[in-house]
């Protein structure tokens, strides 16, 4: 998929990035890759070792960026499992996780991805949202 593609705008108290792609599973994928190198001040790398379905459905395109990001962050926290890819079939969004290698510790925590002016646009041929996490 190539280099993800995203930059961190200012922002007086969360973290804002502006996140973009040449399609949705592209977008979804850099959103990701964004927030987790927020959190491990890193980017995410590796082979996924095992796929997880997102666990519901959303109605929309940003609502769906939201639960993705929301849930591979719970994949952080909780399981300690870095998602390093993203992909739709069939209707079902899917997450590539491969285990956290101990025994590097998440650095920053993000509560949450918010749905603050987030504004899924496409633009010259590319999407493009501006995502804010809460930190």
């Amino acid at each position: 998929m190539g280099r993800p593609r995203f930059r961190q705008l200012a922002h007086t108290a969360d973290c804002r990035l502006a996140v973009w792609g040449a399609d949705g599973d592209e977008i979804l994928h850099n959103g990701v890759a964004a927030a987790l190198s927020v959190a491990l001040a890193r980017a995410p790398v590796g082979v996924p070792r095992e796929w997880r379905a997102l666990p519901a459905r959303p109605r929309s395109f940003a609502a769906t960026l939201v639960a993705v990001v929301n849930e591979a962050l719970f994949l952080l926290y909780s399981r300690r499992e870095i998602t390093v890819a993203v992909a739709r079939r069939r209707g079902r969004t899917l997450l590539g996780t491969r285990p956290l290698r101990a025994p590097r510790a998440a650095l920053v925590e993000i509560k949450a991805a918010t749905f603050h002016d987030l504004s899924p646009t496409r633009r010259r041929g590319r999407l493009r949202a501006t995502l804010t996490l809460d930190l």
